[in-house]
């Protein structure tokens, strides 16, 4: 195709262009380039019978023409094809999918149209973009997906993976989820960062498909007052396999009925465990739920301001690599862990039982401080206060101990700092060789101290260690020897040197002559070597060197 300058005057942006948001920054970027660079390749045109003047219509290029107006340019570089409306839709799509930074929801539109309208079949499709048939065929599904959904995928609440799961399902069930599990009150209590897709699966079989695996009653239960057991109960579809595939995973094909038993299962708990009831939100938020708590006589209070406290939960050893952190983070739960059950043994801190959460049905044991709070939950901040105040000084006492002997060790260092221990009168003791030899045994390297059965990442104390090197007092003496002699430097001291040697004329002795021997014969070749080459350049000189009769006539 032959590529004509262009007048901007006379070209236009095309209505059926998929892409409908375009990035200034980049925009300016691509000017700066062009202004530079020049325009590497050229933009699509087709013609138009357009008004103002306006002849061509662009079927790709609409960013290098945006940049041209930016950079007031007057033509561009351009290729004109014949193509209706459908052909130029089409090149217009595959040039957008090839875009690094496509929106998903621009992309899924493009590819509906080319297979609604365009007719191109999904296999053309994946053909065209290099791509499978499933990711076109999920890429189209996207299309299904209702606005809300969408919104949360553009705050980074949810990803693309998330929406292609919702979009299989059809409308009406999408809102039951959104209203059921992504309302601001469910976020804002996530625990997490980024929502797993097995726990949105679980979501949706509990909230919207009623699988009966996310039950919270026991199916077989016949006592409940909203239906009775599901095993032969007409809306289960485990009755019908020739009309329903999931018979593996039975469902209630009655949402709404399912969600009702489930909440009578979780106020049923609520009066088994005979713990005060607490809501939190407002009363009009958690109406529907209290007034079925009320019929069952359950008198649920709001939490109000006052705060829940935190279980303590023992830290896994398996998320530590370090065993000495690990330790240390043991510790540290174990007192408050002691704290918090003696709390709750002096009725300071108290079990309640949660049964929702702004309106979200929940069924939660959780733990309050016991004041004494109003009609709405709320407590004086004077007593809020004093019972945080109680509780932390209790955790202060619990590490009195640790504090206590880290401040006796850190004196005593103090104290071997400036004492004249080295001038002590008499022969070294026992105790005194005991400590000696653990302490050459800590300067050992990690593996060898692991073959005295010291591991290098667990403390022990004093007399077990002393205990376990009791009987290899001359293994840790003659390693720590080695590993002295074996050093490198020991080459630039002669003192260090003839230690060495003395050591092994007294140890080794066969294996020093056999070392002097090997050293004797290499430096004897070595030699020879020396002289045979001191002979040859001593002739070489001598060959060239003036005779006595030349120098003469010289003279």
């Amino acid at each position: 195709m032959q590529v004509k300058d262009i007048k901007l005057a006379e070209i236009a942006t095309s209505p059926l262009n998929p892409r409908k948001t375009f990035d200034e920054g980049a925009i300016k970027e691509l000017a700066q380039s062009i202004e530079q660079n020049g325009l590497i390749q050229a933009i699509t045109l087709r013609k138009k019978k357009g008004e103002n003047g306006e002849k061509y219509e662009i079927v790709c290029g609409e960013c290098r023409y945006r940049a041209h107006v930016l950079l007031g340019r007057e033509t561009i570089e351009a290729v004109v094809k014949e193509l209706d409306d459908k052909q130029a839709f089409a090149c217009m799509v595959i040039e957008n999918l090839q875009r690094k930074d496509i929106d998903p929801m621009e992309e899924a539109s493009a590819l509906k149209y080319l297979y609604s309208e365009a007719k191109v079949s999904v296999k053309e499709i994946a053909k065209m973009l290099g791509k499978s048939g499933s990711f076109v065929t999920n890429r189209i599904q996207l299309n299904n997906i209702v606005p809300e959904f969408v919104e949360l995928m553009r705050d980074g609440t949810l990803n693309l993976n998330h929406l292609l799961e919702i979009s299989k399902l059809t409308h009406d069930q999408q809102q039951v989820l959104m209203q059921m599990c992504f309302q601001p009150a469910n976020i804002e209590r996530w625990t997490f960062k980024t929502l797993k897709l097995e726990m949105l699966r679980e979501w949706i079989d509990e909230h919207v498909m009623g699988a009966l695996s996310a039950a919270r009653f026991d199916l077989s239960d016949e006592t409940f007052t909203t239906c009775k057991g599901c095993a032969n109960c007409k809306f289960n579809t485990a009755r019908y396999p020739n009309r329903f595939k999931d018979t593996d995973n039975p469902r209630c094909m009655k949402v709404a009925l399912f969600r009702a038993k489930n909440r009578e299962a979780v106020l049923r708990q609520a009066k088994e465990l005979g713990l005060p009831l607490v809501y939190v939100g407002t009363p009009d938020e958690n109406k529907e739920i209290a007034s079925a708590a009320q019929s069952m006589l359950l008198y649920p209070q709001p939490l109000g301001k006052r705060e829940y406290l935190v279980e303590p939960v023992a830290p896994s050893e398996d998320s530590f690599s370090d065993p000495e952190r690990y330790k240390k983070r043991l510790t540290n739960y174990e007192r408050v862990r002691s704290v918090f059950d003696e709390n709750i043994a002096a009725g300071l801190v108290i079990k309640v039982y949660e049964i929702a959460y702004k309106g979200i049905l929940t069924g939660e044991v959780k733990y309050l401080y016991n004041i004494q709070s109003d009609e709405n939950g709320n407590v004086e901040m004077e007593d809020d206060l004093q019972v945080h105040k109680l509780s932390q000084i209790k955790m202060e006492l619990r590490a009195i101990d640790e504090q206590k002997q880290m401040e006796r060790v850190e004196r005593q260092r103090a104290f071997m700092e400036n004492a004249p221990y080295s001038q002590r009168a008499g022969k070294i003791d026992a105790t005194e060789e005991n400590v000696f030899i653990a302490l050459l045994a800590s300067r050992l390297p990690a593996d060898f101290r692991k073959t005295l059965g010291m591991d290098a990442d667990i403390e022990v104390s004093a007399g077990t260690l002393i205990e376990k090197l009791a009987d290899k007092k001359d293994v840790v003496v003659r390693e720590y020897m080695r590993m002295l002699l074996s050093d490198k430097s020991v080459g630039y001291s002669t003192t260090f040197a003839s230690l060495l040697d003395l050591t092994l004329q007294n140890s080794n002795k066969e294996d020093v002559e056999s070392i002097d021997r090997q050293l004797s014969e290499d430096y004897e070749a070595k030699c020879r070597d020396y002289e045979t080459r001191i002979a040859e350049l001593e002739k070489t000189l001598a060959e060239k060197a003036p005779r006595q009769s030349d120098s003469e006539n010289v003279a």
